[in-house]
């Protein structure tokens, strides 16, 4: 497939979008055909606690404002960075990591489209004990529609929100609020994210 050539002025594209951004994610993408590559941009405040495993590394330039990304490594353990006013911050494919975007910024993140042999998972681990507490895999077409169903299917759900190993009722996030200090912290912060178990 042939595509033209497209040019548009990104911060305009915001201005004229603004009011299309909603939670609990808070996402747009800028074209949906023809292009190998997701561009969206996201706004804040989201409301998530979940975590997204991408099988495409994602880049995440931030336009305003500073946002958190929790993640969780190789070796289990949760992180946290904050990602700075004008950095650029790349997650690589299938880490386990949830943006968390306060009131008032926008980022853009790139990503690859997915080839139908690679799913992405939304998944929320307990934070009480640490386990897998729910996830759901798709085939990804549409960024905007399936997350966030994903993301409202879990909060509609006390079932799927209750830990099957100790009980423990998963929380529905409310909107982003960057913990005092984050901003000027920035890097890696051991057990200082919000998804600890």
């Amino acid at each position: 497939m042939t595509v033209d050539p497209v040019s548009l002025n990104l911060r305009r594209w915001i201005s004229d979008n603004a009011d299309r951004f909603q939670p609990p994610v808070g996402n747009r993408e800028l074209w949906k055909d023809g292009s190998q590559f997701i561009f969206m941009v996201s706004r804040g405040p989201n409301s998530r606690n979940d975590f997204h495993i991408s099988p495409s590394d994602e880049i995440f330039y931030q336009l305003t404002g500073d946002i958190q990304v929790d993640y969780r490594d190789e070796d289990g353990r949760f992180e946290s960075v904050t990602v700075h006013e004008g950095d650029v911050f790349l997650m690589p494919a299938m880490v386990p990591h949830c943006p968390l975007r306060p009131a008032g910024t926008w980022g853009a993140v790139i990503q690859r489209v997915r080839t139908e042999q690679e799913p992405d998972c939304i998944l929320w681990y307990c934070k009480s004990c640490g386990v897998r507490l729910n996830e759901t895999w798709f085939g990804l077409a549409d960024i905007e529609v399936q997350v966030k169903a994903a993301i409202d299917r879990f909060n509609g759900s006390e079932e799927l929100r209750t830990c099957a190993n100790c009980g423990s009722v998963h929380d529905v996030a409310g909107p982003f609020v960057m913990p005092q200090g984050a901003a000027a912290i920035g890097g890696r912060r051991n057990g200082a994210c919000g998804h600890g178990a």
